[in-house]
């Protein structure tokens, strides 16, 4: 299917053992073999009431090696606030792997031009913030 081979790409990029931050579609094929955070998850740490969130203290705490980015990240065409600047810092501070181009577009009833991973990026940062 065009998500085990996309997962496919994405693994030969992403050494095994590593802390891996990207989309929750992605968990899938990583969970096995290395540290997979959905970005939800930094999602939730950003709406914690009364507190300054950093994105760039957040993945280091959370030891991000790799970081997968996609253009339409949770179905959605206009990324968040959280989203661009998480962006911003990776596609800055990171090494840019490889990009894999003509993702899965998602499943069934669920497939579009817009679904997860049109084109994603993988990157290293792991001592790089």
């Amino acid at each position: 299917s065009g998500f085990e081979r996309t997962l496919t790409l994405m693994r030969r990029h992403i050494p095994t053992g590593v802390t891996v931050l990207g989309d929750p579609i992605w968990w899938w094929g990583f969970a096995q073999d290395r540290y997979y955070v959905g970005g939800w998850y930094l999602a939730s740490k950003a709406h914690l009431g009364g507190t300054v969130f950093d994105i760039r203290a957040e993945l280091i705490s959370l030891g991000a090696d790799y970081v997968i980015l996609d253009d339409s990240t949770a179905c959605t065409l206009s990324p968040s606030l959280l989203d661009q600047e998480l962006h911003s810092l990776v596609s800055k501070e990171c090494k840019l792997e490889t990009v894999i181009e003509g993702a899965w577009h998602g499943y069934g009833s669920y497939e579009s031009n817009f679904q997860f991973g049109q084109v994603s990026r993988i990157y290293a940062c792991g001592g790089r913030l």
